[in-house]
């Protein structure tokens, strides 16, 4: 599983994966999505992440970004999530669709068993383009705080998901050398 970053007040956080982009900002598309919890009590929503300069054209890197899940927290980082594009559902896990049958299949477990998580919250493609956000890249070799989101704009279409996934996060854990894959 990937290191998320934590910060101990509950802020969300990041850290570049890979890759060294500018300090500055970037947009950013999520890949995959996950959650563990945290032996402070809380649970964390962590993300992987591609970063694009600006120009949306040239991929800069990686980043993964940590975001503490609490009663204070979990609507607007499921509008969070919703807004990078999440439908609500857990692959391969229990879901079937996307990215079953299309060419992104192999490529996601691609990246599920390279980053040993056991699924992935979807982020599918959309017709309008895949949803991206706005993030500032303040160091390349540390983790530093950020915040993606303000007041959630509407009421979480999959906070029930979600909050399910917090109480028992297993899907997530990988028994990728159980598969010998």
């Amino acid at each position: 599983m990937p290191t998320v970053p934590f910060d101990k007040g509950f802020i969300p956080t990041a850290q570049v994966s890979h890759g060294s982009p500018y300090l500055g900002q970037h947009h950013a598309f999520a890949l995959l999505g996950w959650v563990e919890q945290r032996s402070n009590g809380w649970p964390v929503v962590g993300l992987q992440m591609t970063l694009l300069q600006m120009d949306l054209q040239t991929v800069a890197g990686g980043l993964t970004m940590g975001l503490p899940l609490t009663p204070e927290t979990e609507r607007r980082v499921c509008c969070f999530l919703e807004d990078l594009g999440w439908d609500g559902r857990v692959w391969p896990y229990q879901d079937s669709g996307w990215p079953e049958g299309t060419e992104d299949e192999l490529g996601l477990l691609q990246l599920l068993r390279t980053a040993k998580l056991g699924a992935t919250l979807t982020f599918p493609p959309q017709l309008q383009g895949t949803p991206t956000i706005s993030i500032p890249i303040k160091h390349r070799k540390k983790s530093f705080q950020v915040v993606p989101f303000g007041p959630p704009n509407q009421a979480p279409r999959h906070l029930e998901t979600l909050r399910t996934l917090a109480s028992n996060p297993k899907p997530f854990l990988s028994d990728w050398s159980i598969r010998g894959k």
